[in-house]
């Protein structure tokens, strides 16, 4: 018989329910709040961990991919290099099944596709660019280690830096993404949906197959029907069906009071991603109809249409109830702000979901112009819900196949 003094169970085998704890301990309100903040500091760290080793594996597969491209283009080692350097780098790293010949074509492409349209990803990379005395925020802690790399190329043609924004989700993700997306804006809404949505790289095949892309890219509005041209045809070509205010760094449970203070804390940012040519011209500006007050949370002036832009914000999914809302406010800017020479005023509610089906019947037979933008309100919350799904994939998804591609 084995003596238990002699071999102690180890206590991490025990179960919760046998140890024993401190009742006194564990019902201090100090405790109780330090030890909350211990167990977010580890989810931050296993966030920061997931990340910065995804983003690792993307950087590589960006700056090879750099090298396969220019080696492909110059011919400076002949036509039988990528079978070379795929048996060179098996050879040297034989636990790895990530360096096919497939999958090297794979890298170039992953490079040219996002170098090409740099001006896109410059955009995308700034939306997503933490504010000043941001506290806790993980993508600035993985940033400048991406950043700092010294890269040795094969020529000595400039290398575009790695968007860290494409590191936070896996290789196999991306494949999908490059075999199916037109260009890049394209794209970065695939890989916003597969951080939002959790998607799997199946779930993401699925929603391209069903051009997702496609439906959310169509603004949902009524201006043709209600604005005389060209107003109306600028007007829908300005609107964005979403809004990315991840800038914003919202913390769960915010109100509405609380988007609209943040947006106009981040007005410049705000108004640039609303479209050219905006400027703020009142917050919660009251009036009053039939004895009633209503306040419109934010006032626009469009400078190249030459109109008012009144916004109403929603922190919850489309309700129909808030068009006939937002319509008394378009008619009232219209009766008391307006002037002779401005052209009608446009009503934009902007809220946090959107069905398509459900706006366009609200929407049918109105006569004021109206539009509803959805929104992404934090990207760092959206990491966090997806940090389960991120599983870093650091060999070829489709297995070790070396034909040509």
């Amino acid at each position: 018989m084995i003596n238990n003094k002699d071999h102690p169970m180890d206590e991490n085998t025990i179960p919760n329910q046998f140890i024993s704890g401190d009742a006194k301990v564990s019902a201090n309100p100090q405790y109780l709040q330090w030890i909350e903040s211990v167990k977010g500091r580890y989810r931050q760290s296993q966030i920061k961990a997931h990340l910065q080793v995804n983003a690792a594996v993307l950087e590589f597969n960006w700056y090879l991919g750099h090298d396969i491209s220019e080696i492909m283009r110059t011919r400076i080692w002949g036509s039988g290099v990528i079978n070379q350097v795929s048996l060179d780098l098996k050879e040297a790293f034989p636990e790895a099944k990530g360096f096919s010949k497939d999958n090297l074509y794979r890298m170039g492409q992953f490079y040219r596709f996002y170098s090409e349209q740099k001006e896109i990803v410059a955009q995308v990379v700034r939306q997503l660019q933490p504010t000043e005395n941001e506290e806790n925020v993980i993508v600035a802690q993985v940033v400048p280690q991406i950043k700092d790399t010294l890269v040795v190329s094969a020529d000595s043609t400039p290398t575009e830096p790695f968007p860290y924004f494409l590191g936070m989700i896996p290789w196999g993700h991306h494949i999908e993404i490059l075999q199916s997306c037109k260009d890049v804006k394209e794209a970065v809404f695939y890989i916003e949906r597969t951080i939002q949505n959790n998607w799997s790289r199946a779930m993401l095949s699925h929603a391209i197959a069903a051009h997702f892309y496609d439906d959310a890219s169509k603004p949902l509005n009524n201006f043709a029907l209600t604005l005389p041209k060209p107003q109306g045809d600028l007007a829908a070509e300005m609107m964005k069906s979403e809004l990315n205010l991840g800038f914003l760094r919202l913390k769960e449970g915010y109100t509405e009071a609380d988007l609209e203070d943040a947006l106009v804390h981040n007005l410049t940012r705000f108004l640039l991603e609303m479209g050219r040519d905006f400027l703020l011209r009142g917050q919660q500006i009251e009036f009053t109809v039939g004895g009633e007050s209503g306040k419109i949370d934010l006032l626009l002036y469009n400078l190249e249409l030459m109109c008012y832009y009144a916004i109403e914000l929603k922190v919850k999914p489309f309700q129909s109830e808030w068009i006939g809302q937002l319509s008394l406010y378009v008619t009232a800017v219209d009766k008391l702000i307006k002037r002779p020479q401005d052209n009608p005023t446009i009503g934009i509610l902007i809220c946090q979901k959107a069905n398509r089906e459900k706006v366009e019947w609200t929407l049918e037979g109105l006569n004021k112009p109206i539009g509803v933008s959805t929104y992404t309100d934090n990207l760092m919350r959206m990491v966090e819900a997806h940090l389960d799904a991120l599983q870093v994939v650091t060999e070829d998804p489709d297995g070790d196949n070396d034909n040509n591609p």
